[in-house]
């Protein structure tokens, strides 16, 4: 999953008071007014062929850009191996969904306090090393999991949901 974004300037009088998200056929868009005459917008494309992939809603269209767009792979993973010997993965770096899990900053500030503790267990002798890693591990898979089902759950709401999501089984796994 490819998710576009970038910034508009000038005014805007239908997004003034609050964000925007509007999904269609080809993926959502987001938009949201973030400083006085200033918006940013996010399209997310269900497929490689979205017409819309670097574009902004319609609304943002005629506005002037502030830069260039930009992008970032949103594609749904969960690292191996969140946790070993001498490191633990927080955040994006062990575990990504698209922006519309809304969860983004939260998931990184809770992985970091997990992390934190399990830390502490076993610097203070309360965990071995291994007990915390795998702890910390199973944390976050269930994070993760618990996260995709409530997600694909979101997505098969969708008038037109993106093919890839009925492939998922209810708990957020490709079924068998």
């Amino acid at each position: 999953l490819a998710c576009t974004y970038g910034y508009a300037a000038s005014r805007c009088s239908e997004h003034e008071e609050a964000p925007e998200i509007v999904a269609d056929a080809t993926g959502w868009s987001w938009s949201a007014r973030i400083a006085p005459n200033r918006y940013q917008w996010t399209r997310l494309s269900w497929r490689d062929d979205d017409p819309r992939r670097d574009q902004p809603p319609a609304e943002l269209v005629d506005l002037p850009r502030d830069g260039r767009s930009r992008g970032a792979d949103v594609t749904w993973h969960l690292v191996a191996r969140p946790g070993g010997p001498d490191y633990l993965c927080i955040g994006d770096a062990a575990a990504v969904l698209d922006p519309a899990s809304s969860h983004g900053v939260l998931k990184g500030l809770m992985s970091g306090m997990m992390a934190g503790h399990v830390l502490i267990q076993a610097l203070a002798g309360l965990a071995t090393e291994e007990a915390a890693i795998g702890a910390f591990t199973e944390w976050i898979g269930e994070l993760f999991a618990a996260e995709v089902t409530a997600l694909a759950h979101l997505y098969r709401q969708l008038p037109q949901p993106p093919g890839w999501v009925h492939q998922l089984a209810g708990d957020g796994s490709r079924p068998d």
